[in-house]
């Protein structure tokens, strides 16, 4: 990824890819480069981080937290702060249906 900016100011961030061309003889004569622009997605991606960090920090200053249990996989999705009200280490799942009643 790299950020490239116009004589204007404005700034890209784009994802570079290229790929060389040969000859007949296995020379390298050209090469192709395609920029992408993913400004909007890196954004995005940027926004939806400082969401959850805000969300942490508010559960963190409540001291509440939250989960989603995904009853088709026996899946419990804990949150960070959760994981610290029961005293146990964060991790990415929360107890499961089998481990709680098997």
């Amino acid at each position: 990824m790299a950020i490239i900016q116009q004589l204007a100011g404005k700034r890209f961030t784009v994802v570079l890819s290229a790929k060389p061309l040969y000859s007949e003889d296995g020379q390298i004569t050209a090469a192709v480069t395609v920029f992408e622009d993913v400004t909007a997605h890196v954004n995005m991606q940027n926004s939806l981080m400082e969401s959850e960090e805000r969300l942490k920090m508010a559960q963190r200053i409540a001291h509440v937290g939250s989960w989603e249990y995904c009853v088709n996989e026996d899946r419990a999705i804990w949150s960070e702060e959760l994981f610290h009200i029961f005293g146990l280490p964060p991790g990415k799942f929360g107890p499961n249906a089998q481990r709680i009643c098997g």
